[in-house]
C-alpha cells in the first residue's frame, strides 16, 4: 500500500472515530495535531462533519479510494463527543475560530426553538404587569380571541388582543402602551460560553379608533442574571433602558441587566395587515434570563386629550417565535 493511501486510511479511521462518539482521549490528541498541521486534512474533515456532504464529490482519488474499501461507519451525528470537541478546540486560535469552529464545534449554529405562541389553547395572559418567574405571559389587561369584527388570527384560529394600556394593581393609571411580557429560562441552554444569540418575532395588527391612525409597536430584550423580585413592575426596567443603563452594577440591585436590544416597526392599521418585528442580541456569558418585551400602541394616543388609560377596540398580538442559536465562537 503506498504512503498516500496509508495516511487516507489512517486520516478516515480518525474522521469516523470521531464522528461516531467512538475516539478516544489519544486519537482526540492525535486528530488536533493532524487539523493543526495539515490544511488538506482540515478541508477534508470539514465535509467528513457536514452529514449532507456528498463524499463522491471528493477530488482525491486516494482519499475516495480509501472510502470504497472502508465505509465509515453508519450513524455520523453533528452532535461531537467531549474528546472530539477538545480536539478541535486546540485548532482554534491557529486557523481562524469562527471559520475552524463553525464546522466542528459540538453545537456551532444549533438552533433552539425556546417557545412558539399562538395562544391556541386559549389561555389568556396574566394582568399584573411583567411576571416575576418563567414561563408564564403577563402584561396589561388582553384576551385571547378568534376572528374579531373582520381581523383574521396570522396563524391557527386564536390570536391576543389587548384591551386596556394598563394592568391590575397599576399605581399610575396613565397608560397608552399596550404591554405583554415574559421571561424565558436559559440556565440549560449552553449560553454560559457567550456565544449564543437570542431572537425574537412577532405579529401585530390594528383597528384604527377614531382619529387615533396608524400602528407602532415593537420588542425588547433584556438579558438578566437572576429572576426580578416579587414586587419589581415594568417601570424599573423601562426606566433604566431609557436611561441608557444597558448593564446596572449596583450590589442591592436585582437583577442586573447585562444587555438589551430593542426593534421598533409602523404598520397600518386597517385591520388586514399583519406586520412582522424581529429582533436578536447575543447574551453575555452570565445570562441567566431573558425577558422578552412586546408592545404596540395607536399613533396620536400619547396626545393629553386622549383618555388614559387607552382602552383598545381593535390592537392584536400573534406567532410569536423566540429561537436560541449557538454561534461559531469568536478568535
Amino acid at each position: 500500500m503506498s504512503t498516500d493511501d496509508s495516511r487516507s486510511n489512517e486520516w478516515h479511521r480518525l474522521f469516523s472515530a470521531a464522528l461516531n462518539d467512538t475516539i478516544t482521549v489519544e486519537e482526540a490528541a492525535q486528530l488536533a495535531s493532524l487539523l493543526k498541521s495539515s490544511a488538506e486534512a482540515r478541508q477534508l474533515w470539514f465535509l467528513y462533519n457536514d452529514n449532507e456532504c456528498n463524499l463522491a464529490e471528493l477530488k482525491s482519488s486516494q482519499v475516495s479510494s480509501a472510502q470504497e474499501q472502508k465505509p465509515p461507519a453508519r450513524g455520523w451525528s453533528r452532535r461531537l463527543s467531549p474528546f472530539t470537541a477538545a480536539a478541535a478546540g486546540l485548532v482554534i486560535g491557529l486557523f481562524g475560530a469562527s471559520l475552524v469552529w463553525g464546522y466542528v464545534g459540538s453545537k456551532a449554529h444549533q438552533v433552539t426553538t425556546l417557545l412558539a405562541e399562538g395562544f391556541e389553547n386559549g389561555a389568556a395572559p396574566h394582568v399584573t404587569g411583567f411576571p416575576v418567574e418563567p414561563g408564564v405571559w403577563s402584561g396589561d389587561f388582553s384576551e385571547v380571541v378568534g376572528e374579531f369584527r373582520g381581523v383574521r388570527p396570522e396563524e391557527g384560529r386564536k390570536m391576543l388582543r389587548f384591551r386596556q394600556a394598563d394592568y391590575e394593581g397599576k399605581p399610575v393609571r396613565d397608560g397608552y402602551v399596550a404591554d405583554l411580557f415574559r421571561l424565558v429560562d436559559l440556565r440549560d441552554t449552553g449560553v454560559a460560553t457567550g456565544e449564543a444569540t437570542v431572537a425574537v418575532e412577532a405579529h401585530f395588527a390594528a383597528q384604527a379608533q377614531g382619529e387615533l391612525q396608524g400602528l407602532n409597536c415593537g420588542m425588547t430584550i433584556y438579558a438578566l442574571d437572576s429572576l426580578p423580585p416579587e414586587s419589581m413592575r415594568d417601570d424599573v426596567f423601562l426606566k433604566r433602558a431609557s436611561a441608557g443603563l444597558t448593564e446596572t452594577s449596583e450590589p442591592e440591585f436585582e437583577p442586573r441587566i447585562l444587555a438589551s436590544a430593542t426593534r421598533s416597526e409602523k404598520a397600518p392599521s386597517d385591520g388586514r395587515t399583519w406586520t412582522s418585528a424581529r429582533s436578536e442580541m447575543r447574551l453575555p456569558a452570565d445570562s441567566r434570563y431573558c425577558l422578552i418585551h412586546l408592545r404596540m400602541h395607536l399613533r396620536g394616543s400619547h396626545r393629553a386629550e386622549v383618555a388614559k388609560p387607552v382602552v383598545f377596540e381593535g390592537l392584536f398580538l400573534d406567532d410569536i417565535r423566540v429561537s436560541l442559536t449557538q454561534n461559531a465562537a469568536r478568535p
